[in-house]
């Protein structure tokens, strides 16, 4: 499975809030959270779907622990993590402090949202996968 995002920086809202872009194709990278493969936590936020249809995050919520995520740095460097863990988690009890707060080593948060509700017409949960580096990519 391949999801493809070219990454766009973003100013955190005061709310700690991380907008997402206009462009649904990308993911967003708020200018609180490390480079990915720093050490501390790095976020990327993106659309599930569009008007359009579906968006860079798409597939997000079938990735599974152990496949492998690969993210190419402005400085031509490329970081190799393993999803680690997937949760879901209701937006109106959404975990900040778990999901965005300080790690030991680096470690990478994918999150976008889930839980369509056709009735409001509106997500109700946000998916978010864990992902710690690994040195080189897996063998398949």
């Amino acid at each position: 499975m391949t999801l493809r995002a070219s990454i766009q920086p973003v100013r955190t809202a005061g709310d700690g809030e991380i907008p997402l872009p206009d462009n649904p194709q990308q993911a967003s990278w708020p200018d609180s959270s490390v480079t990915p493969g720093e050490r501390g936590t790095a976020i990327l936020a993106g659309h599930v779907d569009s008007t359009a249809g579906p968006a860079a995050f798409y597939n997000l919520s079938a990735v599974k622990p152990g496949m492998p995520v690969t993210v190419s740095r402005k400085d031509g460097s490329t970081a190799h993590f393993t999803i680690d863990a997937v949760a879901v988690y209701p937006k109106d009890d959404f975990p900040s402090s778990t999901v965005y707060g300080p790690t030991p080593g680096p470690s990478l948060r994918l999150i976008t949202c889930t839980g369509w509700n056709a009735d409001t017409r509106e997500y109700h949960d946000n998916v978010v996968v864990y992902a710690t580096p690994h040195t080189r990519p897996p063998s398949r």
